[in-house]
């Protein structure tokens, strides 16, 4: 939410400590987020199932790179290298697609091959 309120608004970066529930459920990251451009329905086809979702095709969307870094740095440089990092574009309504985990020594891509939405309900 606070990605897309910031891509909303027109912001480009974003800074702030997210908790990470693998491993042992402790982990807390600091994290970088860089928000691109708004991207028109024409722009960055990725032969998925919603470049053809009349749904989507009017809803804006940003490219958008979130960094993971551990809490302890290189005290000498300041320097620190992200965990891992991943890339994708986010719709207003939270659908993401075009997703790539980087690792450092690996890459993982993630195509969007089925959608389903639902109709929302009112809260009881």
């Amino acid at each position: 939410m606070r990605v897309i309120e910031a891509a909303r608004a027109g912001k480009t970066i974003l800074d702030f400590p997210v908790f990470d529930g693998s491993d042992t459920g402790d982990k807390v990251y600091n994290t970088l987020t860089v928000i691109g451009a708004r991207l028109s329905a024409d722009d960055r086809k990725h032969a998925d199932i919603a470049d053809n979702d009349p749904r989507l095709a009017a809803l804006p969307r940003w490219p958008v790179t979130i960094s993971y870094f551990e809490k302890t740095r290189d005290r000498k440089t300041s320097e620190q290298t992200p965990t891992y990092a991943i890339s994708f574009e986010l719709y207003q309504n939270g659908i993401s697609r075009a997703l790539s985990l980087d690792y450092n020594d690996f890459v993982v891509t993630g195509k969007l091959t089925s959608l389903e939405m639902r109709e929302a309900k009112p809260c009881p």
